[in-house]
C-alpha cells in the first residue's frame, strides 16, 4: 500500500524562484567575503610592513641595515635643509616600511584594481570569485618574488579570519531566510 503527494505548481514555482534569488544572492556574498579577506590581508600586510607580526601570525624579517640606510638618503642631495625647495619635508633617518617603495603592491589587493598606465605590464589585483571559493591576493608581476624573501600571505587561513568569514555566511543566510518567511 502506497500513496503519492505532488507539489502544487505554485509551490514548485516558488522553489524555483527561491533557488534562483539564492543563486544571485550568492555572488553578493562572495564579493563580502573576497572583500573582508582583502581588508585582513591589508591590515596585516601594514603591520607586517613596520616591522609587527600581522593578524596571519606571519612576521616579516627586517631589512638590511644598507637599504634602510640607502632610503633614508633619498631626496637629501647631501643638503642640511630639513625641507624640499617646494616645503616638503625630506626623510631624515628613522624606520623605514618594508615592501612599501611605491605602493602599487599594497594596492594591488583591493577590489577592482588596475595598476596606473605606467604600471599596467605590472599587473593589476587578484580577487577571482566563483560559486565555492574566492581568490585574494597581490597582483603585481614582483609581488612572487617579494613573497619569497617575505610571505605575504599565510599558506592556511588563520582562524580568525575563518570565524569572520563564517559570521559572514551566517548573517547573509539568516537574511535568507528571513526573506523566505516573509
Amino acid at each position: 500500500m502506497s500513496f503519492t503527494f505532488k507539489f502544487p505548481p505554485e509551490v514548485l514555482k516558488k522553489l524555483k524562484a527561491i533557488k534562483h534569488d539564492i543563486q544571485a544572492e550568492q555572488r553578493q556574498l562572495s564579493e563580502a567575503v573576497g572583500v573582508d579577506l582583502l581588508s585582513k590581508s591589508q591590515q596585516a600586510y601594514l603591520i607586517k610592513s613596520r616591522g609587527g607580526t600581522g593578524s596571519d601570525g606571519i612576521k616579516w624579517k627586517p631589512l638590511a641595515a644598507s637599504t634602510v640606510a640607502k632610503r633614508n638618503r633619498r631626496g637629501k642631495q647631501n643638503t642640511k635643509r630639513n625641507t624640499t625647495k617646494s616645503g616638503k619635508a625630506r626623510p631624515m633617518g628613522g624606520s623605514v616600511d618594508i615592501g612599501r617603495d611605491d605602493g602599487f603592491q599594497l594596492s594591488s589587493a583591493k577590489p577592482g584594481y588596475q595598476a596606473p598606465s605606467s604600471k599596467k605590464k605590472h599587473g593589476g589585483n587578484i580577487f577571482r570569485l566563483t560559486n565555492t571559493s574566492i581568490t585574494v591576493g597581490y597582483g603585481m608581476s614582483y609581488s612572487k618574488y617579494f613573497d619569497e624573501d617575505r610571505a605575504m600571505l599565510p599558506t592556511v587561513l588563520p582562524q580568525k579570519w575563518r570565524e569572520s568569514c563564517e559570521a559572514i555566511a551566517a548573517r547573509w543566510l539568516e537574511n535568507i531566510f528571513s526573506q523566505l518567511t516573509d
